[in-house]
């Protein structure tokens, strides 16, 4: 759900297997590889899946009675089946697999090369499905630790390896880290050159990586080549395809090119809910960065309205307490804020960061955000004590590596010192956030126009002149069409200046 193609079966993941084929034909099943051809609509495709799922059981079953077969043959097919369930999204069937196959190569006299690694990574895979990041995470770094003394350093495994670390790397918000795994897997992908989904996947997950980094060209170049892999492999209208339009539909988000990161958006959703259907994750995927998109260019009823169908989805189909969830809802906080229903943007705010603590850790980004936003509607609402409880989180942000983070936390912390009698202080941290909001290349970010107005505010507040100065006025006008909430802090502004 976070973008990335899951292309495990068909690239060749599993480890190579004796060449029996009276007992290999459970290796059939990696024909659901690509859940839908083009065109099928998503009632059939279902009906492919479950086909799939039903063949996978009873292969799976008739495996566990035949009690004689070569333990060898036996980790191996164990490793496919648990790869298969992952394809057809059962990481609960998946599991129990997994760990059998762990414990069959850890035993195993001697031992298959790579067996061992290979179930570690099918483990990482699961628990970053379910957003179990930080397990994800070690179970990753022991595949490779497993695979370092058994196989070749450029072997194609390694990729998988690390493109497998770099996932909840990358959701943990280590992004720098993401990076240097992604990039390693796209080196050892172009070395093998037999990889294409594989090493579209892994460029994906550069781009994605880049772009949390702020690199907005080394981003859009990694997601580029990966939707040419694979319009070359599959054709422009294939399920692979909608991902990376997806993450496209971000890179131009940012740029500010709105009008073109709506069509890859609409794309990318329609594709999705042509091939599976209107309830599943991928199409909250869409919907979420639609939402925020319509956010952007002023639209929040429809963003919240859109939002609202991308949370219950992913309530629904991940659980209240999946940190996919728990985002959704910080952001319905958000779009609530900015239509002024600041009681429930900040309930929705406190809700999302303690699901996303529970779950990703207080210090995560996610829950930092969280926590910060939640600190700007408190002081919308007055409630200086309640909003100076987030000034830790503030503080925290601040030295992260994201300048769109830095750019909200300072703000918040410039308003806090204001609003407790700090003038200098705060002038100081809405600079900051202003000179942050400069470098990110990013006309549309809101709070980095938001900045540039309350600095711009109390510059003329600490002069006495008590009359909007021409670069007040320009960054009202900058700022004052953005939301209701910033028409109202526009107007409440320039009337102090002149209370008469």
């Amino acid at each position: 759900a976070r973008g990335h193609v899951d292309d495990r079966g068909a690239s060749g993941r599993g480890i190579t297997l004796p060449q029996r084929p009276q007992q290999l034909s459970l290796l059939a099943l990696r024909t659901p590889q690509r859940v839908a051809p083009e065109g099928e609509l998503a009632e059939r495709a279902t009906v492919r899946r479950n086909a799939a799922r039903d063949l996978l059981d009873r292969g799976a079953a008739r495996l566990e009675r035949q009690a004689d077969l070569d333990p060898r043959l036996r980790n191996a097919l164990q490793l496919e089946v648990a790869e298969m369930n992952l394809l057809l999204e059962r990481p609960e069937v998946a599991e129990p697999i997994a760990r059998s196959a762990l414990e069959l190569a850890r035993s195993a006299s001697p031992r298959e090369p790579g067996a061992e690694a290979q179930a570690l990574y099918l483990l990482s895979w699961t628990e970053d499905v379910r957003g179990h990041y930080p397990e994800a995470e070690k179970l990753a770094r022991a595949a490779l630790a497993s695979a370092a003394p058994e196989i070749p350093p450029n072997d194609i495994r390694h990729a998988y390896f690390r493109t497998a670390l770099g996932s909840p790397l990358q959701a943990l918000d280590r992004a720098e880290e993401a990076a240097v795994e992604f990039a390693e897997a796209v080196r050892i992908l172009r070395l093998a050159g037999d990889s294409r989904i594989s090493l579209a996947n892994s460029l994906q997950g550069l781009g994605i990586a880049r772009l949390d980094l702020g690199d907005l060209a080394g981003a859009e170049a990694a997601t580029r080549e990966a939707l040419q892999v694979l319009v070359d492999t599959f054709g422009e209208d294939d399920l692979h395809t909608a991902w990376v339009r997806n993450n496209l539909g971000r890179i131009l988000e940012r740029r500010g090119e709105l009008t073109e990161a709506h069509g890859f958006y609409d794309s990318s959703l329609e594709m999705k809910r042509k091939l599976y259907g209107p309830e599943h994750p991928s199409v909250a995927v869409a919907l979420h960065n639609l939402a925020r998109l319509d956010a952007g260019m002023g639209n929040w009823e429809e963003a919240a309205t859109i939002n609202d169908e991308a949370y219950r989805i992913r309530y629904r189909a991940l659980g209240a307490d999946h940190p996919l969830t728990s985002q959704t809802l910080v952001n319905q906080g958000l779009y609530d804020a900015e239509r002024l229903h600041l009681e429930s943007g900040l309930k929705h705010l406190q809700q999302g960061a303690d699901l996303s603590a529970r779950r990703l850790g207080e210090a995560s980004r996610q829950t930092t955000i969280a926590r910060v936003y939640a600190g700007s509607v408190s002081l919308d609402l007055g409630r200086l004590g309640e909003a100076s409880l987030f000034a830790d989180a503030a503080v925290r942000q601040l030295a992260g590596p994201a300048p769109r983070d830095r750019v909200t936390a300072a703000m918040l912390l410039g308003r806090l010192a204001l609003a407790e009698g700090r003038a200098d202080e705060g002038l100081r941290f809405l600079e900051r956030a202003v000179a942050e909001g400069s470098v990110l290349g990013e006309p549309l970010f809101r709070p980095a126009r938001e900045a540039e107005f309350r600095l711009a505010l109390e510059q003329v507040r600490s002069s006495g002149v008590r009359a909007p100065t021409p670069e007040l006025l320009a960054a009202a006008n900058a700022v004052r069409d953005r939301s209701p909430r910033m028409r109202l802090l526009v107007e409440t502004g320039l009337d102090s200046l002149n209370p008469q």
